[in-house]
This record gives structure tokens, C-alpha cells and sequence, in this order.
């Protein structure tokens, strides 16, 4: 058997082994932006004809957002299944496709061994990890961005095209990205010329959506997102922090740092040099980068629309190691080592310790685990015309049966806005948007006593109830 196939053998075992690893958390109900708006939006699409247009569903469902992810997904839930399974195996075929792809770009500048070392290294990434399995639009958005740069590395434009094209209609995200490509080639070309009109031109699909939508309701985007803008001093640098933070030092990625600096110093002092398409391709990824960066700073930040330069800044990472370790398997082994150790130990800790739970954290199968007892007893309890006061993500809990949480009929008064008042009977707090000065209020009212407390590690849940 040759090296090559070698090498797609154990790509493919390891591909099965992760998969494996998955596997259970298909059954999970659905969590964070997945239970709100995604799957409501995906249903409500999957019970019409699945469509592209611009208000072809209500737009407080899609936000405003291009809908290509929403289509793709309805027609999932209205051929296949709208099962938890089938709905998360759906994600998870995507992140597959995305690693296979990923392997392809890596095979572009890096021998198979590396190449299927920073393959692995992306499945080791929690936030990878995690958003693999999830109905959101991030690992969409990871694949075409990858297919995006192999493509244009290999200068197909026609492939380049269609996967540019798609991928300026899943998220505003896209747009961003394909400016990086815009930019980068005319700063490579130093003109525009009719030649490049494959990069221009895959804009359109995007173009031609947010016209639609700014005909059909007076707006490219969605007015309350562009309501969450903070170009205050003090929200661009903490949030500046987080993303370096979370980009490089967070999830155990302190130590691939760490291991990066130490290449860079062992390539300077070496005197080496980057072939040109590596250099070429540094570049590229460090534009498409800052704008992110750039823009994410003045945005409303989630961490997991970081999640499509991970496997961008691995192959940075990996063509300084290939470079430095040359044809050393010591190097090789000792790096993998390393990075396996660390990631692995960076999971343990936050799965056990991490105190706050998103969906960019392996933590969050704690929180879903507590909601489903909360659900539960609430079911036990036959509280289902009480009057309950709760948060957001715990009302649609209770009151949408497609998210998983319900064994039976959805819960006819559970409110989260507004004030608690005397007629609420029960009322349930989490560790999640949590409202302490709400939670004080109750638990030290006399007339409120606590009835149950739900605790997995660090995520809990308390239900108190009237006297």
C-alpha cells in the first residue's frame, strides 16, 4: 500500500472515530441559536416549499439573514427527517464533508503526514468539536471558505464561482470573506482588469438578495442587529480581547502558540525561506482575517462565528512546522503529542470547571442535560397551566415542542419579560442569562420557596415555588 493511501486510510479512521465520539449527542435536544431562531425558522420553511427569497418566511424567524443554510436545512427536515437525530446527523455530514476538505487545502502545500496532522488538529478544536454537530450555519460557512481558497489557489475560476457564490448567501459572514478575496487580488494584480472578473462576479448571488430584500422591506440587514453596533472605545477593545483571546489562548490553543512562536524563532535562525505560494497564501489568510477581526470588534460577537478561521490559521501553522521539522518524525511526533495532550486536557477542564456555558464550549451538554431534568420534573409536577416566570432559552423550552426538551404537551403561561409579580407561581432560573437581581428578589422573598435544584458540574438550575 502506498504512503498516500496510507495516509487517506487513517484520515478515514480517524474521520470514524470522531464521528463515533459524536454519536450520542445527535439524540440532544437543541441548544442556544439552534432553539432560537434556527430551528423554528428551518420548520416553519420545511412546511412550505423551501425557498430563497427575501420574506419567503417571516423575517423575525431568519433575521435578515441569506438563506441558503435555512433552505438546505428545510429541505433535510422535509425529505429525510425533522428528528433531533436526523436534524443533527445533518450537521454532522457537513462537518465531515468540511474535514475531508480541509485535508484536500492542506495537501496543497503540505506533504500527507502534515496534512492529515492539521486535520486532526481541527477535530481537536472544542469549538469545532462542538458546532459539529449543531443546526447553525458556521461549519457551512467553514466548508465554502475552504473550498473558496483551494479553488482560488488552483485558480479554477468556474469552481471558485459557484462556491464564492454560495457562500456570500449563508451569512453576512460570507460577504466579509469574499471582500478578503476582493481586496487581496487587487492588491496582487495592483489593477482591475477584465481577467478577474471571476472574483467580481461572485458576488452577485449576495447582491442580488440583499437588493431584494432592501425593495421588499427598506433594508439590506436586519435593523435590530444593526442596533446591537457598538463603536464605543471601551466595547471595541474588550471585545478585541476576547477574540485574541479565544482565537489563540483559549481551548488549550495556548500551547499551539506557544509551539508556533518556537518555529518561527527556529525558521529565523535558520535563515529559511517560504516558498512563494506559501507566502501567498499567508497573505490571503491574514487579510481575510483582520477584516473579520476588524469588523467583529464593531459587531455583536458570538465565538463561534470565529469558528471558519481555525482551520485557516492551522495551515498557517502547519506549513511553519512542516518547514522547521523538515522530514523529522521526532518533531512530528513530539508536536502531535504535545497538541493532543493539551486539547484533550483543555476539554476535560472546561467540560468539568467552565463556569460559563454558550455553544462554543464542550459545557454546553451540561446546561442541555439540566434543562432536560427541569423540563421533566416541571411534567412530573403537572404544572402545565401554572403560571410560570422564567428566562428566554428555558420558555421556549417549555413551550416549543420541536426543540427536543417536552415528552408531552407544550406549557400554556410561561412568561421571561417583564416583571415577576405576586400570580407567578413558579419560577426558574439558570445559570445562563442569569438575573441576579431578579434571583435575590425571589429567593429572599418569604413567599417564594425553593423547590429543586438541578446540578451537572458547573451548570445549574433552581425552580422556586409559590407558598
Amino acid at each position: 500500500m502506498s504512503e498516500n493511501r496510507i495516509i487517506k486510510f487513517i484520515l478515514g479512521f480517524i474521520i470514524l472515530l470522531f464521528v463515533k465520539v459524536k454519536w450520542n449527542s445527535l439524540y440532544l435536544p437543541y441548544f442556544w441559536d439552534e432553539a432560537w431562531s434556527y430551528i423554528p425558522a428551518i420548520s416553519k420553511m420545511s412546511h412550505q416549499c423551501p425557498c430563497l427569497m427575501p420574506g419567503c418566511i417571516d423575517m423575525d424567524l431568519y433575521r435578515g439573514h441569506p438563506l441558503l443554510f435555512y433552505f438546505l436545512s428545510a429541505l433535510w427536515m422535509k425529505f429525510v427527517s425533522n428528528s433531533l437525530f436526523s436534524m443533527h446527523l445533518f450537521g454532522l455530514i457537513i462537518s465531515v464533508i468540511t474535514l475531508i476538505s480541509f485535508f484536500r487545502l492542506m495537501n496543497l502545500f503540505l506533504n500527507g503526514t502534515w496534512a492529515l496532522f492539521g486535520t486532526s488538529i481541527l477535530m481537536l478544536q472544542e469549538v469545532f468539536f462542538v458546532q459539529s454537530s449543531f443546526v447553525l450555519p458556521e461549519i457551512m460557512i467553514m466548508f465554502l471558505t475552504i473550498e473558496s481558497l483551494r479553488n482560488y489557489v488552483k485558480c479554477r475560476r468556474i469552481y471558485f464561482l459557484i462556491y464564492a457564490g454560495l457562500l456570500g448567501i449563508v451569512k453576512e459572514t460570507g460577504v466579509l470573506i469574499l471582500l478578503g478575496f476582493f481586496l487581496f487580488h487587487l492588491l496582487e494584480e495592483k489593477k482591475l482588469t477584465g481577467k478577474s472578473i471571476w472574483i467580481y462576479l461572485s458576488l452577485i448571488p449576495a447582491i442580488i438578495f440583499y437588493g431584494i430584500q432592501k425593495i421588499k422591506f427598506g433594508w439590506f440587514f436586519y435593523p435590530l442587529h444593526l442596533g446591537l453596533i457598538d463603536d464605543s472605545f471601551k466595547s471595541i477593545l474588550a471585545k478585541f480581547e476576547i477574540i485574541i483571546k479565544f482565537l489563540f489562548l483559549n481551548q488549550g490553543r495556548g500551547v499551539l502558540l506557544i509551539l508556533v512562536i518556537c518555529s518561527i524563532i527556529i525558521y529565523l535562525y535558520r535563515s529559511a525561506k517560504l516558498k512563494s505560494e506559501e507566502k501567498k497564501i499567508i497573505r490571503l489568510i491574514g487579510l481575510i482575517a483582520m477584516i473579520f477581526i476588524i469588523f467583529s470588534v464593531f459587531n455583536f460577537l458570538m465565538l463561534r462565528y470565529l469558528l471558519f478561521l481555525f482551520p485557516l490559521l492551522i495551515l498557517i501553522a502547519c506549513i511553519l512546522f512542516q518547514n522547521v521539522a523538515r522530514d523529522k518524525m521526532m518533531y512530528y511526533v513530539g508536536i502531535s503529542f504535545i497538541l493532543f495532550v493539551g486539547f484533550m486536557y483543555s476539554i476535560a477542564i472546561n467540560y468539568k470547571s467552565k463556569e460559563w456555558h454558550d455553544d462554543a464550549s464542550i459545557n454546553y451538554l451540561n446546561m442541555v442535560k439540566v434543562h432536560k431534568e427541569v423540563v421533566k420534573y416541571c411534567e412530573n409536577e403537572d404544572w402545565f397551566n401554572k403560571k410560570i416566570f422564567t428566562h428566554f432559552l428555558m420558555q421556549k423550552n417549555l413551550t416549543d415542542y420541536d426543540l427536543g426538551y417536552l415528552s408531552s404537551t407544550p406549557f400554556q403561561a410561561v412568561d421571561y419579560e417583564g416583571k415577576i409579580t405576586s400570580e407567578d407561581e413558579i419560577i426558574i432560573f439558570s445559570c445562563i442569562e442569569f438575573d441576579e437581581q431578579r434571583y435575590n428578589l425571589v429567593s429572599q422573598n418569604p413567599n417564594y420557596m425553593l423547590s429543586k435544584r438541578f446540578v451537572v458540574n458547573k451548570a445549574w438550575s433552581e425552580i422556586f415555588i409559590s407558598k
